[in-house]
């Protein structure tokens, strides 16, 4: 598998873009969050309507789901055929649906493809062709889920927002990669992953390679300093590709 991280940044950040990654796998390309400034990242990459075939939204915070109205009208306009499907925390399709069209009214009416939302739970399990896809709340501000997605020999985690709870860690043990938000150095905060916490997580859940994304934007160097050194801690910028 390969990732192309669109955008690495926190919801504010002007040079990092939101954040989101494009997973390649041999049978589908996954959009793991589209935040506002993702569609012109996105396109940057691939003018293709029929790139992508899943986009996952961890929550419905701006950052990570206020590019759907617009990825969705242009696969409209450019005569997308394949379907689409895009997979939501339970609870919230209508609410998703509901982003799409005060974007733009008409997205969801009668577009030229089919459109499949998917709604998870926590320990739920999905099987999308060669993919296995499982999921797990963490602590944020509001519901979020994060992802694991497995071929035959390869395994990417995706965070989302929010500290870590027994099922979150559970779902990132003994992955190739996990992109994760460390949003701070050390501050303890209720709904965001701090670098000590993240560091611990890939030492004790046998992480391959840890990614660091979602980082404060007045912290982002920083915390590049402190871990320069480290084996298997990366920090991305946009348009980064990584290959398993």
């Amino acid at each position: 598998m390969k990732v192309i991280s669109l955008g690495v940044g926190e919801a504010f950040d002007e040079k990092n873009y939101n954040n989101s990654h494009l997973v390649l796998s041999r049978d589908n390309v996954l959009l793991l969050d589209c935040g506002y400034s993702i569609p012109i990242q996105l396109w940057r990459y691939s003018t293709n309507p029929e790139l992508v075939d899943i986009v996952f939204i961890s929550h419905l915070h701006a950052d990570h789901c206020y590019g759907l109205p617009a990825l969705i009208v242009r696969m409209r306009e450019e005569k997308r055929e394949k379907p689409l499907t895009l997979i939501t925390l339970r609870g919230t399709r209508e609410k998703l649906q509901d982003i799409i069209r005060n974007g733009y009214p008409k997205a969801l009416d009668k577009p030229s493809f089919p459109i499949r939302f998917i709604e998870v739970n926590s320990g739920g399990e999905l099987r999308i062709e060669g993919l296995t896809l499982r999921f797990a709340s963490t602590k944020h501000s509001i519901p979020n889920i994060a992802i694991r997605i497995e071929d035959e020999e390869n395994t990417i985690c995706y965070s989302g927002d929010g500290r870590n709870t027994e099922e979150s860690k559970d779902l990132y043990r003994e992955a190739d990669l996990v992109i994760h938000e460390c949003y701070t150095i050390d501050e303890e905060m209720m709904d965001h992953t701090n670098l000590p916490d993240v560091l611990a997580l890939k030492k004790e859940e046998n992480i391959r390679h840890l990614m660091l994304t979602h980082i404060q934007r007045n912290l982002r160097e920083k915390i590049k300093d402190k871990v320069r050194d480290l084996r298997d801690v990366t920090i991305p910028n946009p348009m980064d590709q990584y290959s398993i």
